[in-house]
C-alpha cells in the first residue's frame, strides 16, 4: 500500500515538475547568461533518462554555425545534441508546458546553458528562435514571445550583432579560422543597436580624414609637377 502511494506521489510530482512560468527576459540578459549559441537544422529527437533520474528529450541538430562551444573543427557538424526537460518515458508522460517545438528540416538558433550533464535551451523555448526566409533575408523569430518589441523578430544580421556584442565574436561556420575558445565576461551589458551604429560611424571618421589628406597631398603634388 505504502509502495503504491509513493509510486503515485512520484508520478504526480513528475507530471507537475516542469511548469515554470516564462517571462520576457531582455535579449541582453538571455545572451549574457547563455554559455553557447548554435544555429542549425533540426534532425530528430528521442526521450531518455539521465543518470540523475531526470526525464529529458534529446534533440539532434545539424550544425551550421556556433559560438561559445570551443574548437569548431572538433565539433560534429551532422550530430550536435542538447536536451530539454520532459517527454514520454516508459508509458508515463512528463509534461513541460514550456518545452520548445521543433519541425524537422527547419532552421533554428538556440541559446544554450550547460547543466550537470548536458546542454539545455535557455529557459526552454525562451532560448529558441526560428530562422525564416531566404538566405540574405532571414528573420529570427522568438518561439516564446514573437510579439516582443525588442527580441520578438529581428533580421539575422541584427541578431548576430547582439551575439557578437556579448560573446566578443559572431556566429561562425564550423572549420572557420576563429577556433579559439573565448569566455565572455560574466554580467557584461550588451550595447544597444544605436550604440553599435555610433561606434561604426566613429570608426569611419579617421578614414574620411585620410581621404581628404591624401586628396590634398595629391593636389599639391599635381601643382608642383605643373610648376
Amino acid at each position: 500500500m505504502i509502495k503504491a502511494f509513493v509510486t503515485l506521489f512520484l508520478t504526480i510530482f513528475s507530471l507537475t515538475s516542469y511548469g515554470a512560468e516564462l517571462f520576457e527576459i531582455p535579449l541582453s540578459k538571455q545572451l549574457s547568461e547563455s554559455n553557447a549559441i548554435i544555429m542549425g537544422v533540426y534532425q530528430d529527437s528521442y526521450v531518455k533518462k539521465l543518470n540523475n533520474g531526470k526525464i529529458v528529450t534529446n534533440v539532434t541538430f545539424k550544425l551550421e554555425k556556433s559560438v561559445g562551444l570551443g574548437n569548431r573543427k572538433q565539433l560534429s557538424k551532422n550530430s550536435f545534441n542538447f536536451v530539454y526537460n520532459g517527454g514520454q518515458w516508459q508509458g508515463i508522460n512528463y509534461p513541460n508546458e514550456n518545452m520548445p517545438r521543433f519541425v524537422k528540416g527547419r532552421r533554428y538558433i538556440v541559446l544554450l546553458v550547460k547543466g550537470e550533464q548536458e546542454f539545455y535551451p535557455f529557459y526552454d523555448r525562451l532560448g529558441v528562435y526560428t530562422v525564416i526566409g531566404r538566405e540574405g533575408e532571414e528573420e529570427v523569430v522568438s518561439q516564446a514571445f514573437p510579439a516582443n518589441d525588442t527580441f520578438g523578430a529581428n533580421s539575422l544580421s541584427t541578431f548576430s550583432l547582439w551575439v557578437s556584442t556579448v560573446f566578443g565574436e559572431s556566429l561562425e561556420g564550423l572549420g572557420s579560422d576563429k577556433d579559439i575558445y573565448k569566455n565572455k565576461k560574466s554580467g557584461r551589458r550588451i550595447a544597444s543597436i544605436n550604440e553599435e551604429k555610433s561606434k561604426n560611424t566613429a570608426y569611419k571618421i579617421p578614414v574620411y580624414w585620410l581621404v581628404i589628406i591624401f586628396g590634398l597631398l595629391g593636389a599639391a603634388h599635381l601643382r608642383k609637377t605643373k610648376a
